[in-house]
């Protein structure tokens, strides 16, 4: 059998196709959150926090504030989108967690692929 390039699924994420003004909209989180604010400062010296780019990574994942907006467009890009192809739980987990963490990733795509209604539609 023999596999084109079309099949192939990508393994990894683009920010960008995400939100073209994804690093704008994450700066204003980053301005509105005490946390983030204070790293960005540097009045937090913790090592597992660095700033690269006026981006913050907890230590190898970009950093998104709590109840960050980007959360939901994240898993609709790496889920939903055409190229993406409504993965399963484990693949669209390991392709977001592969550049980003949030405390509750696990359980935030979990419920988004369980509603899903392309992938429910289509365990019917």
């Amino acid at each position: 059998m023999v596999v084109d390039a079309l099949s192939r699924r990508p393994t990894s994420i683009s920010l960008m196709s995400i939100a073209s003004d994804w690093k704008a909209q994450l700066l204003v989180e980053y301005s509105k959150d005490r946390f983030t604010c204070e790293v960005l400062d540097g009045a937090i010296t913790d090592d597992r926090y660095r700033l690269m780019n006026e981006i913050i990574y907890c230590k190898d994942w970009i950093y998104l504030v709590p109840n960050s907006q980007l959360r939901e467009k994240i898993m609709q890009a790496v889920h939903d989108s055409p190229l993406a192809g409504h993965r399963e739980f484990t693949k669209t987990y390991r392709a977001i967690r592969e550049h980003l963490a949030w405390k509750g990733l696990k359980g935030d795509v979990l419920r988004h692929v369980q509603v899903c209604g392309t992938c429910y539609v289509g365990s019917l």
